[in-house]
């Protein structure tokens, strides 16, 4: 069968899988911005596609129209997370220290995380609910099974009776979380106020040791039921 030529008589090529990545990743970086700033509602698809200095028919191409984007966003942020807890929370902890440290290690880089991607914070904080409709399969599938890899974690820590037998996984999970949340949500108003914010390495090291202490002194099993 002859291969396709051009006009000038060069073969036509299909688009490369990289060309196609390179795309979506374009299209998804500028609608981040734009969901975050403006939310799912009033965010334009044409405005999107302008700012990434691409075709708009490439939103519908690449996903379907603008709740497919959306949906991209929202997932490529979860998994981006889901991957941090993968990697620092599946070993099954054998001592208070251990403990300490991979909880440290998994707020330092959820902080860091939200610093690198401010948009996609703002689309959790203000999209979610709202949105659940469209993000809730997302949602399940990224950001709730990392509620789910830190409550097995505290799961473990307390079958190995480093934590205190009364201790409930899951509320633990979700008292860490909703202060890492609370941290990142509070920065800028932070930073006005006391000058202080997790950019700053020394403040982001002493709010990550703060927030590990705290929800292991109460929790320890030192010898307490």
């Amino acid at each position: 069968m002859p291969v396709p030529t051009s006009k000038n008589h060069k073969p036509l090529r299909p688009k490369s899988r990289l060309n196609t990545e390179d795309t979506r990743s374009t299209l998804i970086r500028a609608a981040q911005k734009h969901f975050g700033a403006n939310g799912y509602k009033a965010a334009s698809v044409h405005e999107i596609a302008r700012d990434a200095k691409l075709n708009v028919s490439l939103v519908n191409y690449h996903f379907g129209g603008k709740e497919g984007l959306f949906k991209a966003c929202f997932k490529q942020a979860g998994l981006a997370r889901l991957e941090i807890a993968e990697r620092i929370l599946v070993t099954e902890p054998s001592s208070i220290e251990e403990v300490r440290i991979r909880l440290g290690l998994f707020v330092d880089e959820m902080l860091i995380d939200s610093m690198r991607n401010p948009e996609i914070f703002a689309i959790i904080q203000r999209e979610l609910t709202a949105e659940f409709d469209i993000l809730g399969d997302v949602f399940r599938t990224t950001f709730f099974r990392t509620f789910k890899l830190l409550s097995a974690f505290f799961t473990k820590a307390k079958e190995k009776k480093i934590l205190a037998t009364w201790v409930d996984p899951n509320l633990s999970a979700v008292q860490l979380i909703g202060s890492i949340m609370h941290i990142i949500r509070s920065d800028e108003i932070r930073a006005k106020i006391f000058k202080k914010s997790i950019d700053d390495p020394n403040v982001r090291a002493t709010t990550r040791d703060y927030l590990v202490k705290t929800t292991l002194e109460g929790i320890w099993n030192q010898g307490r039921k």
